[in-house]
């Protein structure tokens, strides 16, 4: 049996290559070993890989989330997700853009905040960060025909959905 050994150094790339097989008919056998400096740096590089399974699928706007850590509003303390938006109705708003694609609409100097086409995880979001209520707070905010002032400082959460 002719052994042949190919080293990767991302998952990426070995995701590129399962990818690429397209149906050709062989055996794989794939062995994946990481160090636990490896592991801590990709955590640092990519905060996506610090949420819970079920809430990476959840996730609609990775660069978004990726954003929120870069600018200090969300970080990484003792293990857990902590928020340092100003409000939890900011918060939820943001947890509202980049699980539900809810978004906002600006008419004539006021904002409405529109719900997305995908479920709020509130279970799960209880979960990471430990606030109870954020769908009422959603539920509260988000309106479908009525222009009025959303939550204050809602443009913070909206420049993370651009890139610069």
């Amino acid at each position: 049996m002719n052994d042949k050994t190919i080293s990767f150094s991302s998952t990426e790339e070995v995701i590129s290559l399962l990818q690429n097989l397209d149906g050709k008919n062989f055996s794989l056998n794939i062995t994946i070993s990481q160090t636990e400096e490896t592991t801590l740096c990709k955590d640092a590089d990519d905060p996506v890989v610090l949420l819970p399974r079920e809430l990476k699928h959840k996730l609609i706007h990775r660069a978004a989330f990726r954003r929120a850590f870069e600018r200090g509003y969300l970080t990484l303390e003792n293990g857990k997700i902590i928020s340092h938006f100003k409000t939890n109705s900011l918060l939820t708003y943001f947890l509202s853009r980049v699980f539900c694609n809810d978004k906002s609409d600006y008419k004539l100097g006021y904002v409405r905040w529109i719900k997305g086409n995908k479920p709020f995880p509130e279970k799960e979001l209880y979960l990471l960060f430990g606030i109870r209520n954020l769908r009422e707070i959603r539920k509260s905010h988000v309106t479908e025909k009525n222009y009025k002032k959303i939550i204050k400082d809602y443009e913070a959460v909206d420049n993370l959905f651009f890139t610069e």
